[in-house]
């Protein structure tokens, strides 16, 4: 379910996924998503857009925490 979670936010919003955690426990998985953009603004609702996806395709499993970071280079 995860492989095919990542693999489906990878091609749909062209974003940087990976499992970056939790890989030794079977009930959870730690997802991290990457975008670039050229506007914080842009960037943040490309961000919601990825959570309300992931969120619409996860029937079995919960998102239980969210962090967010954003680094503007202006």
């Amino acid at each position: 379910m995860v492989r095919s979670l990542i693999d489906r936010l990878r091609h749909r919003f062209d974003a940087s996924v990976a499992e970056v955690g939790d890989q030794d426990r079977l009930k959870s998985a730690l997802i991290g998503v990457a975008v670039v953009n050229g506007g914080a603004r842009h960037a943040t609702d490309m961000m919601d857009r990825v959570v309300e996806y992931a969120e619409t395709q996860l029937f079995e499993a919960d998102i239980v925490d969210l962090e967010r970071e954003l680094i503007d280079l202006d």
